[in-house]
């Protein structure tokens, strides 16, 4: 599941080559894994997106109860910056 978080972040970072990058932080991603001493576990992912169309600076997904979930969760956000940044761009070079 690593190596899929991995390449899912490369294709989120990839968008800065498209918009540039307001802040050093912007299209940084962090995954966190919170477990309580009852065995529970929760994981949230915070998306940096200062540079995406009119989304917050910060976007935060979840909790989630299992990885995977988080996962395509953030797949699907992650698909939807890449609509909006392409669209973006495409306006830019067309006007």
């Amino acid at each position: 599941m690593e190596e899929r978080w991995s390449l899912l972040y490369k294709r989120f970072a990839a968008l800065s080559f498209l918009t540039g990058m307001d802040k050093a932080s912007s299209y940084d991603m962090s995954v966190t894994f919170s477990f309580d001493v009852h065995g529970g576990h929760e994981v949230s992912v915070h998306m940096y997106t200062y540079d995406i169309g009119d989304w917050n600076r910060h976007t935060y997904l979840g909790p989630f109860k299992t990885e995977v979930e988080a996962f395509n969760a953030t797949r699907d956000k992650v698909c939807e910056a890449e609509e909006i940044v392409g669209k973006e761009y495409l306006d830019k070079e067309n006007a």
